[in-house]
């Protein structure tokens, strides 16, 4: 740190240590090298810009991370950036390496807070493709310091930006899902077009385990997308549904990754995703009940109580397709039921399954004994009465301790 500190004000040592780490490459020198370049480039900019196309040009990965920590802090006279400046951190960020793309990324908040244009236009520069974490550090820098920077992206700036996105294999980072839950509220389609793609791309990927996730759902889902809160909303829903039933749910990866897109973009269900897919059961093809049921699947689990009376009549539709379509409903529903967490006291029934088993037997009293709906809640109250069988053997095993 003093050495640091020293550099800062003595530009003839600072210009010292750059001389004697070129020829060197040592790392001791090498660690300081983006201080004394940042003293330079403010007493004598032109010399300090020959030396950084010479690190960069040199292919030594230290040389080129201390351009970008050096550059982070450039001479912005009235808010402008100098072209050579600019073209130095274009080099930066475009790098192939991901640690010099970080170590470049610190310009973003400078940049941000002087001129959030040439902040932006810089951005389009960056190799964030090569890692989740570099467009999760550059998007804190733009939204983290100076949020009104989201508002001024254009079409072809949020265009770019997913593009940079698209290739990674997960969407991680709080950042990262930021920016994402701003672009689904202000646009939506462009977002929706986005996340369609990346389901398209996982289910061509031919790995068993994909480590690819198109969207963020369930436990992955840290900032929520809101689509829902889009005066887009609705349209933006029925181009997604219309998207999903032109496939066939025999193609497993897309079942799997477009089920999940649906929870990620529209679940918790409300009122308008149940008035939908109510509007479209009752006139539902068998291939498009599959996928009702599909989607249904990533429902809460109270869903199947809450919503009792959408169950009975989507099962009695299902029931009326065909034993296939009955068999998938049944199970979807009593997956979407039993998921989640839950838990209680220990050596004692869980308060959930005694809710499902009460529930399910009030129900059952009410349906025919053949029809879907019964074999579910039927279901649903065997796998409660289980668990509490269990809960009540923990006890004795407890007490007998």
């Amino acid at each position: 740190m003093l050495i640091r500190e020293i550099l800062r004000k003595r530009a003839d040592l600072a210009q010292l240590v750059i001389e004697d780490a070129i020829p060197s490459a040592d790392a001791r020198l090498i660690s300081y090298l983006d201080a004394a370049l940042a003293q330079v480039l403010y007493v004598n900019p032109d010399e300090a810009r020959r030396y950084a196309r010479r690190f960069l040009d040199s292919g030594n990965a230290g040389f080129q991370r201390a351009v970008g920590r050096a550059f982070s802090h450039p001479p912005m006279p009235e808010g402008t950036l100098a072209s050579a400046d600019a073209e130095i951190i274009q080099r930066v960020l475009s790098s192939s390496d991901p640690d010099v793309v970080f170590n470049g990324l610190g310009v973003l908040s400078t940049l941000a807070q002087k001129n959030w244009r040439i902040a932006i236009d810089l951005l389009r520069h960056a190799n964030l493709s090569l890692d989740a974490r570099l467009a999760d550090r550059a998007f804190m820098m733009l939204h983290g310091l100076q949020q009104d920077i989201l508002a001024a992206l254009d079409e072809d700036d949020v265009r770019y930006l997913l593009s940079e996105l698209k290739p990674l294999p997960e969407l991680n980072g709080h950042w990262v899902e930021t920016l994402l839950s701003y672009f689904s509220l202000h646009f939506p389609e462009l977002t929706a077009s986005f996340f369609l793609t990346r389901v398209e791309q996982a289910t061509a990927s031919e790995e068993a385990f994909s480590r690819f996730r198109p969207i963020n759902y369930g436990p992955w889902v840290h900032v929520p997308l809101r689509f829902k809160e889009s005066p887009r909303y609705s349209a933006v829903l029925q181009s997604v549904w219309e998207w999903i039933t032109a496939r066939n749910t025999s193609d497993w990866r897309f079942e799997h990754h477009a089920s999940a897109l649906f929870e990620g973009m529209f679940l918790p269900i409300d009122d308008v995703v149940l008035s939908f897919l109510t509007a479209k059961m009752t006139t539902a093809e068998p291939h498009a009940l599959r996928w009702i049921a599909s989607v249904l699947s990533h429902a809460d689990s109270n869903f199947v109580f809450d919503q009792h009376r959408m169950v009975v009549s989507f099962l009695d539709l299902c029931d009326r397709a065909g034993e296939s379509v009955r068999r998938k409903a049944v199970g979807a529903l009593f997956r979407s039921a039993i998921s989640g967490v839950h838990g209680g006291a220990v050596g004692e029934p869980w308060p959930r399954d005694i809710k499902f088993r009460n529930e399910s037997q009030t129900l059952m009293a009410r349906l025919p004994r053949l029809s879907a709906a019964y074999e579910l809640y039927e279901i649903l109250r065997a796998h409660a009465d289980q668990s509490i069988v269990w809960a009540r053997k923990d006890a004795e095993a407890l007490d007998d301790a």
